[in-house]
């Protein structure tokens, strides 16, 4: 870890809250083992914090926007991510706005299919909630 982040480490913890408050805006949700917030710096993206380290929901939603990124056949189908922490913990992933209802057909890699996991991002419908689709999709997309 980078000497300047530890430091922010041993601050006094009102400071620490403060600094922590400048980034993290409105509760959006929570699920399974995260909770999603907006992030105050930039509307575009949410802060999805991992609340322990069982699942590696961040973790495996960035590696599958890693691995389909260059590929709009996919990519089209997920919310772009933007930034993964160290640890994995922390996730800035574009913000998506609710929708009421799925389209008619949906690619069946997107696994858990209910209007929740799912989001507007630039006009189209995209699964912004697919930490748990990495078995699936390590064999779909082969």
């Amino acid at each position: 870890m980078k000497p300047e982040i530890a430091e922010i480490l041993e601050w006094d913890p009102v400071i620490r809250a403060d600094f922590i408050s400048i980034f993290i805006g409105a509760l959006i949700d929570t699920g399974l083992s995260r909770t999603v917030y907006g992030c105050r710096t930039d509307n575009s993206l949410v802060i999805k914090i991992e609340r322990d380290d069982y699942y590696k929901q961040n973790v495996a939603e960035w590696l599958i926007w890693d691995h389909v990124a260059h590929n709009e056949k996919y990519s089209k189908w997920f919310a772009p991510c933007e930034w993964l922490s160290p640890n994995g913990r922390v996730l800035l992933q574009k913000r998506t706005f609710p929708i009421e209802t799925l389209p008619k057909r949906l690619p069946s890699y997107l696994g858990d299919q209910k209007p929740e996991n799912f989001g507007l991002y630039k006009g189209r419908v995209v699964c912004h909630d697919y930490g748990m689709l990495w078995g699936i999709l390590n064999c779909a997309l082969k």
